[in-house]
C-alpha cells in the first residue's frame, strides 16, 4: 500500500545523505497522509534536515540501515511549492495539521503538538541551505574550469616556447655543420624522401606482420589490458627501427586498429594497455614530449642509429667531438624533432 505513494523510498535511498546535510530535529508519533494516493500511516518518526523530510516507522531513523525493511517516505525541501497550516480552536488556537504541496502532489501531517515541527520545517525551507550548497558546487566547478583553462593556455605557451627553442637549436646545428657538404646533402635527401616514403614503409611493415589475433574482454577477463599491452608492444617493436625508436600513441591506435579490423579498440583502451608496459617489464615507456603522448623504446640507441644511417655518409670522426659535448642535448633534440 505504501509503495503507491509518490514519496515512498527504499531504505538505501533514504540512508544516502547530501554534502553538508545536517539533521535539525527528530519527532515521533507523527501521522503521514498522502492525499493523492489515499493512504495514511500513524505513529511514524519524522526527521527534519536541512535538505529533506524523512518519515518512517524505523526507530533508528537518525542512522538508517540501507538494508532496513522499514517503510520510508522522503520529501525534498527544494521541491516544496507551499506549506500551509490548519488551525483549530477559537480562542487558544493550535495547529491541527499542516499541508505540504509538491507540484501536483500533496501530503498532510498530523500530530499532538505540531507548533515546533511546523516552525522548524518552515525555517529550514526559508533558509534554503540546499541552494547555498548548489551555489558553492557551481562556484567550485567554475573555479576548476577557469583553472583548467588557464593551465591549458600555460601549456600551449610553454609548448610554443619549447618549439622555438628546438627550432633555434637546430638552426644552430645546421649552421655549425654547413661546411660538412656530405651531411648537408644526406640530410636534404632524407627530409625530401621521408614524407613520401613514410606511409609506404609503414604499409610494408603492416603487410609483413600478417594477421593480428583479436583479444576481447570476454576472453581475457582481468588479464585483458595485460595481454593487449603485450600484443601492442610486439607491434611497436616492428615500428621502432623505422620510426627512430619512438612511435606516436595516435599512430599506434590507427595502425593497430587497421591490422585488427574487427572489434576496434577505443583510444582509452590503447592508452590503458600501453600503461602496462612498465608493470610487465617490457623495454618501452609511455611518455610525452611537448604534450604529445608517445611510446619510446628503452633499448633504441639514437646515436648508434645516427651512425648507422646518416653517419655512414660522412666522416663521423670529424663531427664526433660535437656529440661528445652535446650528446644528451642532441638526443633530446632528435626526439622532439621526430615528433614535430
Amino acid at each position: 500500500m505504501a509503495q503507491k505513494s509518490y514519496f515512498y523510498s527504499i531504505a538505501e535511498a533514504a540512508a544516502d545523505s547530501f554534502q553538508n546535510e545536517k539533521t535539525i530535529v527528530i519527532y515521533k508519533e507523527i501521522d503521514f497522509q498522502d492525499t493523492k494516493a489515499g493512504i495514511r500511516l500513524n505513529n511514524l518518526f519524522l526527521k527534519i534536515t536541512t535538505h529533506r523530510l524523512i518519515f518512517s516507522n524505523d526507530p533508528q531513523i537518525d542512522k538508517i540501515d540501507p538494508k532496513s525493511q522499514s517503510t520510508f517516505f522522503k520529501l525534498m525541501l527544494k521541491d516544496i511549492v507551499k506549506i500551509e497550516k490548519k488551525m483549530k480552536g477559537l480562542i487558544h488556537q493550535k495547529i491541527e495539521s499542516f499541508i505540504i504541496q509538491i507540484q501536483n502532489q500533496q501530503v498532510e501531517i498530523f500530530g499532538k503538538s505540531l507548533e515546533n515541527p511546523y516552525l522548524l520545517l518552515d525555517g529550514a525551507y526559508q533558509k534554503k541551505e540546499w541552494a547555498v550548497e548548489k551555489t558553492q558546487q557551481d562556484q567550485a566547478k567554475q573555479e576548476i574550469y577557469l583553472g583548467l583553462k588557464q593551465e591549458i593556455k600555460s601549456n600551449i605557451k610553454d609548448a610554443e616556447n619549447i618549439k622555438e627553442n628546438v627550432k633555434s637549436s637546430f638552426t644552430n646545428f645546421d649552421t655549425f655543420f654547413k661546411n660538412f657538404h656530405e651531411l648537408s646533402e644526406a640530410t636534404k635527401k632524407l627530409r625530401q624522401s621521408q614524407t613520401q616514403n613514410q606511409n609506404e614503409e609503414v604499409n610494408k611493415i603492416l603487410e609483413s606482420m600478417g594477421c593480428i589475433q583479436v583479444i576481447t574482454k570476454d576472453e581475457a577477463g582481468d588479464k585483458y589490458y595485460e595481454e593487449l599491452g603485450k600484443q601492442i608492444f610486439r607491434f611497436c617493436t616492428e615500428l621502432f627501427p623505422k620510426q627512430g625508436g619512438i612511435v606516436l600513441l595516435m599512430d599506434i591506435y590507427y595502425y593497430f586498429n587497421k591490422k585488427r579490423q574487427l572489434s576496434l579498440l577505443s583510444p582509452d583502451e590503447v592508452l590503458k594497455a600501453c600503461e602496462q608496459f612498465k608493470r610487465l617489464n617490457l623495454p618501452a615507456n609511455l611518455t610525452q614530449y611537448q604534450g604529445i603522448k608517445v611510446i619510446e623504446s628503452t633499448q633504441f640507441d639514437i646515436v648508434k642509429d645516427f651512425e648507422n644511417t646518416i653517419g655512414k655518409l660522412v666522416n663521423f670522426k670529424e663531427i664526433r667531438f660535437f656529440f661528445d659535448g652535446y650528446e644528451n642535448q642532441t638526443k633530446k633534440g632528435i626526439r622532439e624533432w621526430i615528433i614535430m
